[in-house]
C-alpha cells in the first residue's frame, strides 16, 4: 500500500511539475509578446509623431509664404 501512495504521489510531483514549466513557458511567451508588441506601438507612435511634426513645418512655412505674399500685395 505505502508502494502505491509513493507512486502516486510521485506522478503528482511529476505533473505539477510539467504544469509549473507550462506556466513558466506561457508566462514568457505572453511576456515576449507583450514586449514585442509595445515595441511596434513605440514604433508607430514614433512614426506618427514625427509625421505631424513634418506636417506642422510645412504648414508653418506655407503660413509664412502666404503671410510674405500678402505683405507683397498691401505694399
Amino acid at each position: 500500500m505505502r508502494r502505491l501512495i509513493d507512486k502516486l504521489e510521485d506522478q503528482i510531483f511529476k505533473i505539477q511539475r510539467e504544469n509549473e514549466i507550462e506556466l513558466y513557458e506561457t508566462i514568457e511567451r505572453l511576456k515576449n509578446q507583450y514586449n514585442d508588441s509595445m515595441a511596434k506601438a513605440r514604433d508607430e507612435w514614433e512614426e506618427i509623431r514625427l509625421a505631424h511634426a513634418s506636417s506642422v513645418e510645412a504648414l508653418k512655412r506655407e503660413i509664412e509664404e502666404q503671410k510674405k505674399e500678402i505683405n507683397l500685395l498691401n505694399s
